[in-house]
């Protein structure tokens, strides 16, 4: 999409959008169309279903004739002929209406059914004797050619619509008539049929009693669909309800009556009461009525659907005319954007490209009021603010060459005085430097003298260490002297217990006589070992009394010793926090000097870097002072047009 022009971006999204409104517009007016065609196709229909009604009515006498005859009654194949000359005519006209509703529906083999059906009936009934199975043979000849006729009904409501149709209001009125309503006269004409043929056997048999059972249900059953059905769109519809609602009540009251007739004289009755005339008057009257109710069905479905036609063409044709007048009018937009976006682009790109080439104050007016209006609006104050800057521009330029000449000269006399700062600053470098190191070997010493002391400091600790383990020594000694003190004055106590055990002893055994004299000299034993045991306790203790006074002498005097040496050690910790304070001082004072010699240093490099920055800034002085001249002369390029300074353009 890069590489497109405008003009074919803008063709491109126009083409896109009127095929898509063109499009979506389609679908709806095909919708409405196909809507159309469907009501046109259901109006066929109900059209083609007066001359189905028309050929029922025609093959319905044609059935009367052939099962009226009587036997041997040779003029019933004139009239049976003659008849079907007319049925054929009938038949013929529906051939003719099939083939004017081909372009709705086709009809065509349904159509060759009923053909093939009515030969195949003539040749039948043709064939058949005149005797008195005539009439029964001819009444079951027919009857399959009914079925296809309502089989056509039932199958025209399908392909036409009339069966599928959502509209409620159409399906409401359309399906009975193609299905039940038709249906309720062939079936009084079916029940009118057998009962003539009944009338002429002169009996009623059980199987006619079913027949009649089954057929009256059959018959009620339709009639119900084509109440609920129609009671339906007239309850919905007064106008229909007027239009329907005497055919209607007509046939449900002759229904009602016919089926009453009917249960009186042949279901429930055991023999034929009346004659062919009587019964055919019976069923007459619902079948004219039923034909009655079909005509005015299909006549106000006929209406109906020419409404709805006619809303629906007219609905068509408004969307048609609508969409035609949506594309013309977006045709239109699109070709008057499009010229009116070119022209504001050749303005804006014109103007775009006089201010590159420097024709300045030529921006044309904008003649519109849209976004471009206000692009070349912007374009105006660009052009102004692009006149005004330049002015300035060429009116300050030659002062920065005058003020950058000036620069550069003041450079060149900083340059100088920063050159003489920087040998300045070289000798109080070298002067620091012997500074620092003498202090550096002070910083050594002192450094030394620190691990000495605290080497000392260590030795006196622990030698007080080795005092109080050895005052720790003799406080366990003394402490075990007392107790072996403690334990001879036990002994000595047991010695005398032991004197004074024996001594008991000896009474006791002076007092037994002969028995006790073992005993005693015993005992006399015993009390002389427990006087040479307290005696031995007694020199002991003497002993252990003495030991204990020495050792606490000398425990007296080791605690002295530990307090002496306690004394020497925290002198020597004094002696060592000194030092300590004086090591931290110089390296303090070393880390200072080692700083301003640091600081000296950078000074002096940072001289010498302003000193080159100084050069440098010379020469970038002068190249200001050349580039400023050439800034003069491209400036001289743009034309400013009339005025130097053009009045601002407003909005």
């Amino acid at each position: 999409m890069g590489r497109l022009r405008f003009g074919f971006k803008f063709a491109l999204a126009g083409l896109v959008t009127f095929a898509l409104l063109l499009y979506l517009g389609s679908l709806q007016v095909y919708d409405l169309h196909h809507r159309v065609q469907q009501l046109m196709a259901q109006r066929t229909a109900v059209g083609l279903m007066a001359h189905l009604v028309e050929w029922n009515k025609v093959l319905i006498e044609s059935r009367r004739i052939a099962i009226t005859a009587a036997p041997g009654d040779e003029s019933v194949r004139q009239r049976f002929r003659q008849q079907a000359a007319v049925v054929e005519r009938k038949l013929t006209e529906i051939e003719q209406a099939v083939v004017q509703a081909q372009p709705w529906f086709d009809m065509q083999e349904p159509t060759r059914g009923l053909r093939t059906g009515w030969q195949e009936l003539q040749k039948n009934v043709d064939a058949l004797p005149l005797n008195a199975d005539f009439a029964q043979k001819a009444f079951a000849a027919h009857a399959p050619e009914y079925g296809r006729l309502y089989a056509f009904m039932r199958d025209m409501g399908d392909r036409s619509g009339v069966s599928l149709e959502s509209d409620l209001e159409l399906f409401y009125l359309g399906y009975p008539l193609l299905n039940n309503t038709p249906s309720t006269a062939g079936i009084a004409v079916r029940i009118a049929a057998y009962s003539t043929l009944n009338i002429a056997r002169g009996n009623i048999t059980p199987k006619d009693k079913v027949f009649y059972e089954v057929t009256e249900a059959r018959l009620s059953d339709t009639f119900g669909t084509v109440e609920n059905m129609l009671g339906q769109s007239m309850k919905a519809s007064p106008a229909l309800e007027k239009r329907l609602g005497q055919n209607f009540a007509t046939l449900k009251s002759s229904s009602k009556e016919y089926l009453a007739f009917v249960r009186q004289h042949f279901t429930n009755a055991d023999s034929i009461s009346i004659d062919q005339t009587q019964a055919g008057q019976a069923a007459q009257a619902t079948v004219d009525a039923a034909w009655a109710l079909v005509e005015q069905n299909r006549l106000a479905m006929d209406d109906l659907l020419t409404q709805h036609i006619t809303q629906a063409s007219f609905q068509r044709n408004l969307m048609a005319a609508a969409l035609a007048l949506t594309a013309l009018v977006s045709v239109y937009l699109y070709i008057g954007m499009y010229l009116g976006i070119h022209q504001g682009m050749v303005q804006a790109s014109e103007s775009v490209r006089a201010i590159a080439t420097g024709t300045l104050g030529q921006v044309p007016q904008a003649l519109t009021h849209d976004e471009f209006a206000e692009l070349m609006h912007d374009l105006h104050q660009a052009d102004h603010a692009l006149i005004t800057m330049i002015a300035a521009v060429r009116q300050n330029a030659e002062g920065v060459a005058t003020a950058s000449a000036q620069i550069a000269q003041g450079n060149i006399d900083l340059s100088v005085r920063t050159e003489e700062q920087a040998s300045a600053l070289d000798r109080t470098a070298a002067s620091m430097g012997l500074l620092g190191k003498a202090v550096q070997d002070n910083t050594d010493h002192a450094h030394q003298a620190n691990n000495l002391a605290k080497n000392a400091s260590i030795v006196a600790q622990q030698g007080g260490d080795v005092v109080n383990q050895v005052v720790e020594t003799m406080k366990g000694i003394n402490e075990s002297s007392r107790k072996i003190s403690d334990i001879i004055g036990v002994i000595d106590g047991i010695a005398f217990q032991t004197n004074i055990l024996a001594l008991n002893a000896a009474v006791e055994a002076a007092r037994a006589g002969e028995q006790g004299r073992g005993f005693a000299v015993v005992a006399s034993e015993v009390r002389s070992l427990a006087g040479r045991s307290a005696h031995a306790a007694k020199e002991i203790k003497a002993l252990i009394n003495t030991s204990v006074e020495r050792v606490e002498q000398g425990t007296v005097l080791v605690d002295q010793a530990g307090l002496t040496m306690s004394e020497v050690v925290e002198s020597i910790g004094h002696v060592t926090a000194l030092m300590a304070d004086i090591n931290t001082a110089t390296s303090e004072q070393n880390t200072v000097v080692a700083q301003v010699s640091g600081a000296v240093t950078q000074m002096d490099q940072a001289t010498q870097q302003n000193a080159a920055l100084v050069e440098e800034m010379a020469a970038a002085a002068a190249s200001l002072k050349g580039q400023a001249q050439d800034l003069v002369q491209a400036v001289g390029v743009f034309k400013l047009g009339q005025g130097s300074n053009p009045p601002l353009l407003r909005r």
